[in-house]
């Protein structure tokens, strides 16, 4: 569990997602998780995690501009015919 944390922080400041500089953190990022497992043997497969669309801001936590971009990125890869999405609703 240590390890997977350290992990997801390192990836978090990667993707610009959080800082160790105080009052410097993002809520969305452009960038993306990329999970790629490719094999001499096995069809060569991509999984890339995006933010869901949402409709409502949350005050200190989104923005106008938040919204409009994970929109924008969810619907590139939909309009990516080789692309397989799985949607999750909560």
């Amino acid at each position: 569990v240590d390890s997977f944390a350290k992990i997801t922080k390192q990836v978090n400041v990667l993707m610009s997602i959080t800082s160790d500089e105080p009052g410097l953190k993002s809520t969305f990022s452009k960038k993306v998780l990329r999970l790629e497992i490719t094999s001499l043997n096995e069809e060569h497969l991509s999984v890339i995690d995006v933010p869901g669309i949402f409709k409502t801001i949350t005050s200190g936590v989104t923005i106008e501009a938040d919204m409009e971009m994970v929109e924008s990125m969810v619907y590139n890869y939909m309009k990516n015919p080789q692309c397989v999405m799985l949607t999750v609703y909560r």
